[in-house]
């Protein structure tokens, strides 16, 4: 009796541990969301300041 309720434990125990590395995949990867929207950002405001100094030269020069 008493072997039967450890192997049912140890049975629960595997399946906790199998759903628990799931969720931990999981929040990783939404923890990885605000970090690539970080760098869009970042990227988006060099570009944007890269064509305002563009537009100032071509101004400049042409205008």
């Amino acid at each position: 009796m008493q072997n039967e309720n450890i192997a049912r434990l140890v049975e629960k125990l595997e399946a906790t541990n199998s759903a628990l590395d799931a969720h931990e995949k999981r929040l990783s990867e939404i923890e990885k969301l605000p970090r690539m929207r970080g760098e869009t950002v970042f990227s988006s405001g060099i570009t944007a300041l890269a064509s305002a100094v563009a537009g100032a030269l071509v101004t400049m020069f042409w205008g």
